[in-house]
């Protein structure tokens, strides 16, 4: 595709992609840098290469493209959702945790928002936050996975009985 279109933004992404996965990620890096050039409004374009710049060790370059990337698209609750998996993952918990209730202002029935925050409440040590977030995962989700993960907390903070109904309404629903 690249020797008939060499700007073709959706190629250099793969190819970026796929020479981090084979443990080049200077190249991958400098590939999606000639994507970013050729698309500058696009957000994903800036969530890889943000990926890419922590897995080299520079979280700072990483922090910046994932911001670009909620600046170049505001209402895009990925965007928010890609930024505060960042602070997740470098341990800056009240950065995420704002960043997860902006991707909801975006997005108020985001799955993806709700079970990280339920997630980095838990990480952090504040399980009481996690529990409204984990059941509306099970209001808006409705699965079985939401269902189980509900009951997970309700057994990591002593909630034995609360558990056992939580599965028992799932074992006897008729939807699953």
């Amino acid at each position: 595709v690249l020797r008939r279109d060499p700007n073709n933004v959706a190629a250099l992404v793969l190819l970026g992609n796929s020479l981090a996965g084979l443990k080049d990620l200077g190249e991958g890096i400098g590939v999606l840098g000639r994507a970013v050039q050729l698309e500058p409004e696009g957000p994903s374009v800036y969530a890889n290469l943000g990926v890419f710049q922590l897995a080299q060790g520079d979280p700072q370059l990483a922090e910046e493209a994932f911001i670009r990337a909620v600046a170049v698209a505001p209402k895009s609750a990925d965007a928010y959702l890609n930024l505060a998996n960042f602070y997740r993952a470098v341990h800056k918990s009240k950065e995420a945790e704002a960043t997860f209730k902006r991707a909801l202002e975006v997005e108020p029935k985001s799955v993806k928002a709700y079970d990280g925050l339920a997630a980095l409440y838990m990480e952090t040590g504040k399980q009481t936050l996690a529990e409204p977030f984990f059941k509306t995962l099970v209001e808006i989700g409705g699965d079985e996975r939401a269902r189980i993960a509900l009951s997970g907390y309700y057994v990591s903070v002593g909630r034995y009985p609360d558990a056992f109904k939580t599965l028992e309404d799932l074992a006897t629903s008729p939807k699953y």
